[in-house]
């Protein structure tokens, strides 16, 4: 295992507890407790901050073999750990004791790579292999159940995450697979240059990175983000969707808009044959005006947008309008 204590300029190395097994992840909930898995199966914890660990103890010995791929924790006593083995099986662990004792879950055919926790009952789970394909499991009631799907792609998925509460992201190879609707429906897109991601993650709905082969780190570029987030102290009384200004434009033009009260608020730019061009807002959002920049620079799949005639439609759940600009290069 490689340590640092001093923001990563110098790395202490050391031989872990266990030299028989291969470390697949890490996971700190602070400074001093954190876990550790990988092959074969099990779940080491640390209570000093990584100098020493101790194996945890697990409701099932006949599972032991799965290894564990990765961890991610809803609080400090529940936590979800996913892995699996190759046409064998794809599990879930779970615990509800701060990561004392785990109790397994087999949940599909091939095995899960990456988790993400949504609230404290959704989860989502991504995994396969190059027989099966790209797949994912999913659960609504705290793992209680367990729902498995295939993203109908070949390869295997690595890693998940969210850009927001109802965007996902997966890295699946030279694609990037994301769901606009938590989940319910998938979309893929190549990467570019078609480098093949090992990990992505966000840091917030505007910034993401994602890592590769052969050393590439990609930086997640969003062409819209919400300049003026003002909220009137008088509650506005009726549903707004101004024309944007300028308007033609290039290659940025920004669109306002006002809601009357806290709702769902989508506001997408499609193109004349009523393709979706790029998704500006999808989220819940108080009564008030609001701003949002939109950069032709870039569409939903990463290319530069063509002149022409587009529309922007803002959508609520009491509200839609639809009104068109113009872009000219």
């Amino acid at each position: 295992m490689l340590r640092t204590t001093n923001g990563g300029d110098n790395w202490d190395r050391s031989m872990f507890s266990d030299s028989n097994r291969f470390l697949k992840s890490v996971y700190f909930l602070d400074q001093m407790t954190g876990f550790a898995g990988g092959a074969p199966g099990g779940v080491f914890k640390t209570s000093d901050g990584g100098i020493n660990w101790a194996l945890t103890e697990t409701d099932s010995a006949s599972t032991f073999i799965l290894p564990v791929e990765n961890f991610k924790f809803l609080d400090s006593q529940t936590g979800y750990a996913c892995g699996g083995f190759r046409d064998l099986a794809g599990s879930m662990w779970k615990t509800t004791n701060g990561g004392n004792l785990w109790k397994i879950s087999i949940v599909g055919p091939e095995p899960l790579n990456d988790l993400y926790i949504n609230n404290s009952n959704k989860l989502i789970a991504v995994g396969g292999d190059f027989e099966y394909g790209s797949s994912y499991v999913k659960t609504t009631n705290a793992g209680d159940n367990w729902i498995y799907d295939t993203l109908g792609i070949f390869g295997v998925s690595s890693s998940i995450d969210f850009r927001n509460k109802s965007e996902a992201w997966i890295s699946v190879g030279q694609k990037f697979v994301y769901s606009l609707d938590t989940g319910n429906s998938w979309r893929s897109v190549f990467t570019p240059d078609s480098i093949r991601i090992e990990d992505l993650c966000f840091t917030d709905s505007s910034h993401g990175w994602a890592v590769g082969y052969n050393g590439y780190v990609l930086k997640y570029y969003n062409p819209s983000s919400v300049i003026n987030n003002h909220i009137q102290s008088a509650n506005p009384n009726t549903f707004v969707l101004e024309q944007n200004y300028p308007n033609p434009f290039n290659p940025k033009t920004i669109i306002r808009y006002q809601i009357t009260e806290y709702s769902n608020v989508s506001l997408k730019v499609f193109d004349a044959l009523g393709k979706e061009v790029v998704t500006l807002i999808e989220e819940k959002q108080s009564a008030g005006n609001y701003s949002v920049e939109f950069d032709a620079r870039m569409n939903q799949q990463g290319t530069d947008i063509p002149s022409g005639v587009y529309f922007y439609k803002l959508e609520t759940d009491k509200f839609v309008q639809t009104k068109a600009m113009i872009l000219l290069k």
